[in-house]
């Protein structure tokens, strides 16, 4: 049962950013070889991810993308079942829509519309292949973002900063939900190492050594997902993410086993099938996360309750008493790897 106190939220709106914090994780140029022992791992996680008493049913979407049905109550693992928590009762108020241009429209995913979507009792998972992870060089790479540091960077024209933000940001204290109405983008880029994203993030602890986060949103980046419906894979994604230890460990969408999910419609780690245009019409996606009194972060997109993570997952107090920095922005960046 949720608490009576008041509920506090911060409500964002982006129309038309293309260009956030911190820089993306990428393949390791030149094909390395990957070490004995690391394939080892990376067929152990795929074993894992893949277990077909796990994954009840393939639906396939579009040429290199499919997306598995997952038992709800074995989604982690088949040696760890699952009891899930009881969906929230108290929401944020209804973000409401009324300043978009008149023609907006929702954005779309091909899973769903243009397949069935995933039996009762299953949720929705982007399919990873062992081919996928083998271009990260190591699983650690797959599953996580980096500060930069590893990485050289180009600078842009100007001579500026090869990685490119805008964003806000607000200090808070107890703040139980963001939401935001966020355009989807298909940004055009140069070269098969740039990224750009748009995405809202909850911080909890900043600047210590505890710092986690709970982030949401889109990103375009031909060299995270490489399916070959679109041959440049410039289409954006839907992306989720979790952080702790200020940005040393963390993992995207559900490789990791953090976020319990609910959710039927939206599956993280899959492609948009619309997007704004320039000067046109203006595509869109209602992102909210959302803190219950249990402790767990909650993420809803277009009214559907993707999932959660659970409280146990964050340091105390931490997340679980609530953010101290919320934040919506978006980024741009680009590798020396493919600049000549």
């Amino acid at each position: 049962m949720l608490t009576q106190r008041p509920l506090l939220f911060a409500s964002f709106c982006v129309l038309a950013l293309s260009i956030t914090l911190p820089i993306e994780a990428q393949p390791q140029p030149g094909g390395a070889a990957i070490q004995a022992a690391e394939l080892a791992r990376m067929r152990t996680y795929i074993n894992t991810r893949n277990d077909p008493r796990i994954v009840l049913k393939v639906i396939h979407v579009a040429e290199g993308e499919d997306i598995d049905c997952l038992d709800e109550t074995r989604q982690l693992g088949y040696d760890k079942p699952v009891k899930l928590a009881v969906l929230p009762k108290e929401l944020l108020q209804n973000l409401k829509t009324t300043n978009l241009p008149p023609d907006a429209r929702p954005a779309t995913q091909a899973y769903g519309v243009t397949t069935e979507l995933c039996p009762a009792h299953t949720v929705p998972r982007a399919h990873v292949s062992l081919e996928q992870v083998k271009a990260f060089g190591t699983l650690d790479m797959f599953d996580k973002k980096f500060s930069g540091t590893s990485r050289a960077w180009a600078p842009t024209v100007a001579g500026n900063c090869c990685h490119e933000y805008a964003h806000a940001s607000k200090s808070v204290t107890d703040v139980r939900g963001v939401q935001t109405v966020m355009s989807i983008n298909k940004p055009s880029d140069e070269h098969s190492e740039e990224f750009s994203l748009s995405q809202l993030w909850v911080t909890g602890e900043p600047g210590f050594a505890n710092q986690e986060t709970v982030e949401a949103g889109w990103q375009v980046a031909r060299w995270r997902h490489p399916g070959v419906a679109d041959p440049d894979n410039r289409r954006p994604y839907f992306f989720i993410y979790h952080s702790w230890n200020q940005y040393n460990n963390g993992c995207y969408d559900t490789g990791c086993g953090f976020i319990t999910q609910t959710g039927t419609t939206h599956a993280p780690g899959t492609a948009f099938t619309s997007w704004s245009t320039v000067g046109g019409t203006q595509v869109y996606s209602t992102l909210e996360v959302i803190r219950d009194s249990s402790g767990n972060w909650w993420i809803v997109v277009d009214n559907d309750w993707v999932g959660y993570y659970p409280a146990s997952n964050f340091h105390t107090p931490g997340l679980p008493a609530g953010a101290s920095l919320i934040d919506l922005g978006a980024a741009h960046a680009r590798s020396m790897v493919d600049v000549t």
